[in-house]
């Protein structure tokens, strides 16, 4: 799995109390994080997952030791809600899909 991977499960579903930044959406042309960025924050309530804010990271350069943001936040963005089963179903979902290809 290479490091975009990793980051992406590790930070599309945190703890219970916890408020990550997850890319959701990246250039296709590279497939890494040196392109084009969308993320998320999302936080964890426990009965249900909710993405706070969207936005464009503007960070062009990624090292492996460390995750720099420089996000532009989508002003007219409502946060949304996702009950917690529903959330970890869509996950499990995408894995297999993200397996097949």
């Amino acid at each position: 799995m290479n490091k975009e991977a990793e980051i992406v499960w590790k930070t599309i579903l945190p703890n219970k109390g916890e408020v990550t930044i997850c890319p959701i959406l990246m250039c296709p042309d590279d497939y890494d994080f040196s392109c084009t960025l969308i993320v998320a924050e999302i936080e964890n309530y426990g009965y249900f997952i909710q993405w706070k804010r969207i936005g464009v990271d503007k960070q062009t350069k990624w090292f492996d030791d460390e995750i720099r943001y420089d996000i532009d936040w989508f002003s007219d963005f409502q946060s949304l809600n996702f009950e917690i089963d529903d959330y970890q179903r869509m996950i499990e979902d995408f894995k297999i899909q993200y397996q097949l290809d």
